[in-house]
């Protein structure tokens, strides 16, 4: 049970830290600050004003867009977005979703594999009938070779095949696998300048304060953040 003195001291702590921000706002100047002094002003109605983005534009002079929400300090710094938050938190948050293009979806290599192989047996003349009905035949892995054998019989080698139309189809897939490498290559270059931008900028942020990346619902803080690779054999390149 707390005494009452203890109850005293308590209220006493409550007035010296009110005090405290009292004076910080009476001697208020829009300049850099330190986190500790970022934190004492958030927890006055500064913290609903847009002065404190112009504090947050002095401690951060290279960053832009700033822009104030009821949470955060938004802005940005190398094309790179972080919030600064306005409530109890010493953390800087720093947005990663720029890595999303790191996970993209793969390339269409060769979807009609089989029908090139088709091609190149017919150009060389150099093939047998189970070779041709292995390219053919969708149900090849299902029938034995003798029923293989019949479905070359009485289907492949009577099949009327446009090559024409294949080859059409072969040249736009060709197409779109060298845009989608290409495509790949610039999201690398991209991804890559970013990070390194990253890591340039962490030390003086981690001088203000602990800093956290948000990606995919994980957090990188500090260290990790300066450990953070990507490969450019994951893009296929």
């Amino acid at each position: 049970m707390k005494s009452k003195q203890d109850i005293i001291n308590e209220i006493d702590d409550d007035i010296g830290r009110l005090e405290y921000r009292k004076e910080l706002i009476e001697n208020l100047e829009i300049k850099n600050v330190s986190i500790e002094e970022w934190g004492e002003l958030c927890r006055t109605p500064l913290r609903y004003d847009d002065l404190l983005v112009d504090i947050a534009k002095e401690t951060f002079p290279q960053g832009y867009d700033f822009k104030r929400d009821c949470n955060y300090i938004e802005f940005s710094i190398n094309d790179i977005s972080m919030k600064l938050p306005t409530h109890d938190s010493k953390l800087l948050i720093i947005d990663l979703d720029w890595l999303k293009d790191y996970h993209r979806q793969p390339l269409i290599k060769n979807r009609y594999g089989d029908m090139r192989k088709y091609f190149e047996l017919i150009d060389s003349g150099k093939y047998t009938w189970y070779d041709l009905a292995m390219c053919g035949c969708h149900q090849r892995n299902k029938l034995s070779k003798f029923n293989l054998f019949l479905w070359y019989v009485f289907n492949g080698r009577w099949s009327k095949i446009d090559r024409d139309k294949w080859e059409y189809e072969f040249k736009l897939e060709d197409d779109y696998n060298k845009k989608s490498i290409e495509n790949l290559n610039e999201t690398y270059r991209e991804t890559r300048y970013k990070l390194n931008s990253l890591k340039e900028m962490l030390p003086n942020l981690i001088e203000f304060t602990d800093v956290v990346g948000m990606y995919n619902y994980k957090r990188y803080k500090n260290d990790e953040l300066l450990n953070l690779e990507i490969n450019k054999d994951d893009y296929n390149v």
